[in-house]
């Protein structure tokens, strides 16, 4: 389980890295890795680079701790006069305060949050928690820690935002190099999602391009990964089509090679790093492994709307009809959010930002949680370009993507006929030049950073640990006013029937049960 905790009881080390990324071209897994890279180029690792870690560093007498530019490895932090903690969870964060005597009280308009039915509440949505001392580190910000205590600063944006297609270029380029690093390296393995769908199709774009770069110097070590799906039968056909017509080869989703958790360390790992941030419950069987890297389509939708609504208002309004019992507290927390991301980025859509910094990176950053994953489409050099709003609105980028990297990839069939490209896609589309020459970086490697023992899962008793944490919360009587008679029903029959199934119809189906158990963690370590 890929989990830290540093506070001002335990004190911080002069340099820690954990999680992996690209620096350039260069590949980077763990600590050892970290080290290693750091030796060999003199660069340290700081925040703001494409992948999932949090590093920490010393300056003079401070000590900077910072993430990934999409801050897919969360950063919380408790902060009370002097008093800090930083830490990827807030189960670990309020554990270790109250054994330390710390004051945690709960957050009311949170609490209250655990029960708005809406889509935009399926994960965190605010930088406030359900603990009124622990809030979400934006991804665009770092921590400066040092006698006075704890400082969040806002990260440099880093010059000036490039022209459209000189800033594609530039992504292309950098991302098609690093598709080539791995792909040189026989001690990776490279699997590319693919579905029916446009983003992971860009993504596949580009990594054909790197292999045609690189011609027969490269290692067969790369293959398409796409499931079999009764409700989306599509997807494989037209992944397999695409696999087919480009020689690589096609895998199903199973990861029966990696390193597997204990049961119990697979249910830890979930409950960790899901309460009072991610309700839909998915548990991950394996060890993280820096030999094996998948890519995904995750971010594409960082670049056009999501959410089908004017503005924030709307949005609320939405809220409300679904949520009878709504009393707004959670409304302030929300417009202050909006209010912070604007400020950040005041050219873009509340919305669109939103749904970057909350739904895209928590939903989004699940995979990159808990695999080597890497989302080219969420990263800083696409965020950064000047999009124009017409080509935002009808999501061109992707196309561009295709086009540059691999033309004609676009023509292929889509799952949904709407995904094709328009007569407008076709008219406005731009084809920027990539290098005929190979540039690959350098991989630095470090053995499996996961020190949690491993072994073999039992999907059943898995699900039997969280029937049984999940009894014991509702022992409050707190938690049962809260969450009222018929959640807890609904969810003592979803648990019913899964705890025989040793799984859920589908991972959302336990979002009301994660709600549960966050409101119970609340209740349990909140002076009272």
């Amino acid at each position: 389980m890929q989990a830290y905790i540093f506070s001002s009881f335990t004190g911080l080390p002069e340099r820690y890295f954990q999680g992996y990324c690209f620096s350039g071209a260069d590949y980077i897994f763990g600590e050892k890795g970290s080290l290693e890279y750091e030796g060999v180029t003199g660069k340290r690792i700081g925040p703001g680079l494409d992948g999932c870690y949090v590093s920490v560093g010393k300056e003079n007498d401070a000590y900077i701790i910072g993430g990934d530019y999409s801050g897919f490895k969360k950063i919380f932090y408790y902060q009370r006069d002097s008093i800090w903690c930083v830490s990827n969870s807030i189960e670990l964060i309020v554990r270790h305060m109250s054994a330390n005597g710390a004051r945690l009280t709960c957050r009311s308009s949170q609490i209250e949050a655990q029960k708005v039915a809406s889509n935009i509440t399926t994960c965190q949505s605010t930088f406030k928690t359900i603990f009124n001392e622990v809030f979400l580190l934006p991804s665009y910000s770092f921590i400066k820690v040092d006698k006075g205590g704890l400082v969040v600063l806002r990260r440099s944006k880093g010059g000036r935002r490039a022209p459209y297609e000189e800033g594609l270029a530039v992504f292309l380029e950098t991302w098609v190099s690093r598709f080539e690093t791995l792909l040189v390296d026989s001690r990776v393995k490279i699997g590319s999602q693919l579905t029916g769908g446009k983003d992971s199709r860009a993504v596949f774009a580009m990594l054909q391009r790197a292999r045609q770069r690189i011609g027969s110097k490269f290692f067969n070590n790369a293959s398409v990964i796409s499931g079999r799906s009764e409700k989306e039968p599509r997807d494989y056909e037209i992944a397999e089509l695409i696999a087919n017509a480009h020689n690589i080869p096609i895998q199903g989703q199973s990861l029966g090679f990696l390193p597997k958790f204990t049961t119990e360390a697979s249910y830890l790992s979930w409950r960790t790093l899901s309460l009072g941030l991610y309700n839909p419950i998915y548990f991950s069987n394996n060890k993280i492994d820096g030999s094996f890297v998948q890519f995904s389509g995750i971010g594409g939708e960082n670049h056009r709307p999501f959410y089908n609504f004017s503005g924030v208002e709307e949005l609320l309004r939405s809220v409300r009809k679904v949520s009878s019992f709504y009393s707004g507290a959670w409304e302030g927390d929300l417009r202050e959010t909006m209010a912070q991301l604007l400020l950040n980025n005041p050219s873009s859509s509340p919305l669109i930002e939103h749904y970057r910094e909350f739904r895209s990176r928590i939903h989004g950053g699940r995979t990159p949680q808990n695999l080597v994953c890497f989302p080219p489409l969420s990263g800083g050099l696409l965020e950064n370009l000047l999009i124009e709003d017409k080509a935002r609105a009808l999501g061109q980028v992707n196309f561009d993507i295709m086009e540059s990297a691999l033309p004609g990839l676009w023509d292929f069939d889509y799952d949904k006929p709407t995904k094709s490209p328009t007569l407008e896609h076709r008219a406005i589309v731009k084809r920027v030049p990539i290098r005929d020459e190979a540039s690959p970086g350098g991989v630095y490697l470090s053995p499996s950073e996961d020190s949690v023992a491993g072994g073999r899962i039992d999907p059943v008793q898995r699900m039997a640990l969280l029937a049984s944490d999940f009894a014991e919360a509702i022992e409050h009587p707190s938690v049962r006013s809260i969450m009222g008679a018929g959640t807890i029903k609904k969810c003592l029959d979803i648990l019913g029937a899964a705890e025989s199934a040793g799984k859920f119809n589908h991972a959302w189906d336990g979002q009301d049960i994660t709600r549960t158990l966050t409101v119970a963690l609340a209740l349990k370590y909140a002076d009272h």
